[in-house]
């Protein structure tokens, strides 16, 4: 796992790879499975898909073992209650000073924490993807500027 941060430690960014995603024959594997929530256990045994269901697994374990040692209390990772805004942004029920966000796709997960509301995001480079309307509904005005002022040829790599 690496470890970023930014903004003079205000943010701090973790990436996780896929060599540190937890994996079916991993000796840990319980213990990393007794730390989701009843409702992670339930998602995490519906998925059909293995490597998705264990990314999940990577990213949900991960995200509740750096919220307890932000916390100071690894002991509470698993009676944490994360919940879900409208828009589904992740939040603790209990903590609503504790800002962090977390996005994953297939080999990388992105845990993200700020002195105020954050948002990570990681997405497989698809040049198919509608960029445009993602960039015109989810980035800034500023963002979107430096998008559109980019030549043809390098927009794929900004976005």
């Amino acid at each position: 796992m690496k470890y970023l941060t930014f903004f003079d430690n205000s943010a701090q960014i973790y990436v996780i790879e896929q060599e540190d995603f937890i994996k079916p024959d991993n000796n840990g594997l319980s213990d990393s499975i007794s730390v989701l929530s009843l409702e992670e256990k339930d998602r995490f045994n519906r998925y059909k898909n293995e490597k998705a269901k264990y990314t999940f697994l990577t990213a949900r374990y991960f995200l509740r073992v750096l919220l307890a040692k932000k916390l100071k209390d690894n002991d509470e990772a698993s009676n944490l209650i994360i919940g879900t805004t409208a828009s589904g942004k992740p939040y603790l029920k209990d903590y609503p000073t504790i800002f962090f966000n977390i996005s994953h796709t297939e080999n990388l997960i992105l845990i993200g924490f700020a002195d105020s509301p954050i948002g990570v995001d990681v997405e497989k480079i698809d040049r198919n993807a509608e960029k445009e309307s993602i960039i015109k509904r989810f980035f800034s005005i500023e963002e979107q500027q430096s998008y559109f002022s980019q030549s043809e040829e390098k927009k794929n790599n900004t976005f």
